[in-house]
């Protein structure tokens, strides 16, 4: 499941990518007109659309990342879990073994 840094940087990116659609849209309605300025504030939004585009690339990158990282320590945990309880029966069968190896021990002498 994405992280909500993972959706708000795919949000993120398509407002860049909207907002580099708004700028191209006023540089041809202002070439069109022949207004400098339109064409110009036209640039400066696509401009603008890039940075934001790749701020939310960096952001979704960001959640893979730390999702991703978390998964993998959760798994790790759980084998050394598993692991602890694995050497815990080895010395409780231990413990008995020894437990009847004096018993044994003890008949022989008798």
């Amino acid at each position: 499941m994405p992280s909500k840094s993972e959706i708000k940087g795919k949000a993120k990116r398509a407002a860049g990518k909207a907002q580099q659609a708004a700028g191209k849209l006023k540089e041809a309605a202002g070439k069109v007109a022949g207004k400098k300025g339109l064409r110009a504030k036209g640039r400066v939004q696509k401009v603008k659309g890039k940075a934001v585009e790749k701020v939310g690339r960096a952001q979704e990158s960001y959640g893979k990342t730390k999702r991703r990282t978390g998964e993998k320590l959760e798994r790790a945990g759980k084998k050394t879990q598993r692991a602890s309880e694995i050497a815990e029966s080895a010395i409780l069968a231990a413990r008995k073994a020894g437990k009847a190896v004096e018993k044994a021990g003890k008949k022989l002498k008798k």
